[in-house]
C-alpha cells in the first residue's frame, strides 16, 4: 500500500493558500462612493426645463421663468443642501443672475459679477456684456447673451477631497 501522507499535505497547503488568497481579496475590495453626482445630467436637465419654460412663455405671451426658477431652487436646496448652483437667464438688454449657496465662502464666481450674500440676486440691465465667465472647480465656463433670452445653469458642491460640477 502507498502512503499518502504527500497528498494531504499538498491538498492541506492548496486550502490554506485559497485560504490567505481569500482574505486578502476581501481586504483589498474597495467600496463605490455612495456619492456619486451627476451634475452634468442634472444641469443639463434643469437648462432643457428652463429652455421648455421660455419657449412656452414666447408662445403666451407669458413670464413663468422667475417662477420656474424660484420653484426649482427651493427643490435643489432641499435636494442638495451643500450644493451651490447659479441661475442665470435674460439677454443683451437685461440679464438675472441668482446664486445659492450654503455660505457666502462658496458662492459659484462669477466674473465681473460681485454677489453681497450667499442666497444672492444681481440684475443686470443694459448694456449687457455678451458673455460672462463662470468659474466651477478652477475651470471657466462661458455664459454668452444675444438678443433672444439665454438661459444657463451651474451647480457645484465639494464632499470631501472632491468636487463634483455641472454646467448648461
Amino acid at each position: 500500500m502507498r502512503k499518502k501522507g504527500g497528498q494531504v499535505f499538498l491538498i492541506g497547503a492548496a486550502l490554506f493558500i485559497m485560504i490567505v488568497v481569500g482574505f486578502t481579496s476581501l481586504s483589498n475590495y474597495v467600496l463605490p462612493s455612495s456619492t456619486d453626482y451627476n451634475f452634468d445630467l442634472v444641469a443639463s436637465n434643469i437648462k432643457t426645463e428652463m429652455v421648455s419654460v421660455v419657449e412656452h412663455d414666447m408662445q403666451n405671451a407669458e413670464s413663468n421663468l422667475q417662477d420656474f426658477v424660484d420653484k426649482t431652487g427651493i427643490h435643489l436646496r432641499n435636494t442638495y443642501p451643500e450644493a451651490s448652483f447659479l441661475f442665470i437667464f435674460g439677454n443683451t438688454t437685461n440679464a438675472t443672475m441668482i446664486n445659492h449657496a450654503p455660505d457666502i465662502d462658496s458662492l459659484i464666481e462669477v466674473e465681473g459679477v460681485t454677489f453681497d450674500s450667499a442666497d444672492d440676486t444681481e440684475t443686470l440691465n443694459s448694456p449687457v456684456s455678451t458673455s460672462y465667465t463662470i468659474k466651477l472647480n478652477g475651470v471657466d465656463y462661458i455664459a454668452k447673451f444675444y438678443t433672444d433670452t439665454q438661459v444657463y445653469f451651474a451647480i457645484e458642491k465639494q464632499e470631501k477631497d472632491e468636487i463634483f460640477v455641472g454646467f448648461a
